[in-house]
Order: structure tokens, then C-alpha cells, then sequence
């Protein structure tokens, strides 16, 4: 198996509406879900948040893996 990354990030939408757990969750968890059934290990997620613009912040999420391909 081989080590691979996927970058996910989150910023705010058009209009100004925040981006909120209840929507990023689900699109993380699918990806953690699809890595997994897809024979892959989950090594580690890791999260960070920066500023945008006054008031508004981009988040990164950052999953390292271990798997025979990279998922798609």
C-alpha cells in the first residue's frame, strides 16, 4: 500500500452564508467512508481554519491515507 493525501476545503458561500458543520460533515464523512470502503486506512485528519477576509474564514481539512490507489 501506498501513502495518499486528499485536500477538501470549505469557505464562505455566495451571500456571505457561513459554512456550517451540518453541510460540511456529511461531504467529510463521505469521503472518509468512501476511502474506507474502498480498502483503504484512514492514517489521520487534520483540520485547519484561516482568515479570508474580515469575517470570513477558509477550512482545510487534510486526510492522509493509506491505500493501493488513490481514491477518486
Amino acid at each position: 500500500m501506498a501513502t495518499y493525501i486528499k485536500t477538501m476545503l470549505f469557505g464562505p458561500t455566495s451571500g456571505g452564508k457561513p459554512v456550517t458543520p451540518d453541510k460540511v460533515d456529511p461531504l467529510v464523512n463521505g469521503i472518509l467512508e468512501k476511502i474506507q470502503n474502498e480498502a483503504g486506512k484512514i492514517l489521520d485528519v487534520k483540520i485547519s481554519v484561516a482568515p479570508l477576509t474580515v469575517g470570513n474564514y477558509v477550512s482545510t481539512y487534510l486526510i492522509i491515507y493509506d491505500a493501493s490507489q488513490p481514491a477518486a
